[in-house]
C-alpha cells in the first residue's frame, strides 16, 4: 500500500454519497458522545492528482477516543482490508461530544 501526500496542496476534495452517509449516521446514532473513523480513497490515488475522492469510510469509536492500543490494532485491520478492495485510508473523521464543543 502507497501512501499519499497531499497537504503541499490545494486539491478539490470529493465525498461519495455511501461515504458520506456512512459518516453522518455514525455521528447520528451518538449525538451525545464524540465518535471519529476513518476515510478511504483509492488506492491508485498519486499526489500529483487534482481531486482527492473518498469513497468509504470506516466509523471507529464512540464513547472513548483515547484508546490507543485498540485504535492501533483497528487501523491495522483497516488497512487490510482496504489493501483488499484496492483503497488506501486518506484522512481520519471526528465530531465532539457537544456541538458547541469546536475543539478538537
Amino acid at each position: 500500500m502507497t501512501g499519499i501526500a497531499m497537504q503541499d496542496k490545494n486539491c478539490e476534495i470529493q465525498v461519495s454519497l455511501a461515504a458520506y452517509s456512512k459518516l453522518l449516521c455514525h455521528v447520528m446514532q451518538y449525538p451525545y458522545t464524540a465518535v471519529n473513523g476513518v476515510l478511504l480513497a483509492p488506492d491508485s490515488l498519486t499526489s500529483e492528482d487534482e481531486v482527492l475522492e473518498v469513497v468509504d469510510c470506516v466509523p471507529l469509536f464512540h464513547y472513548s477516543l483515547s484508546l490507543a492500543p485498540m485504535f492501533i490494532v483497528a487501523l491495522t485491520q483497516i488497512e487490510e482490508y482496504a489493501a483488499s478492495k484496492d483503497l488506501q485510508i486518506c484522512g481520519y473523521y471526528h465530531a465532539n461530544e457537544y456541538d458547541t464543543d469546536k475543539d478538537v
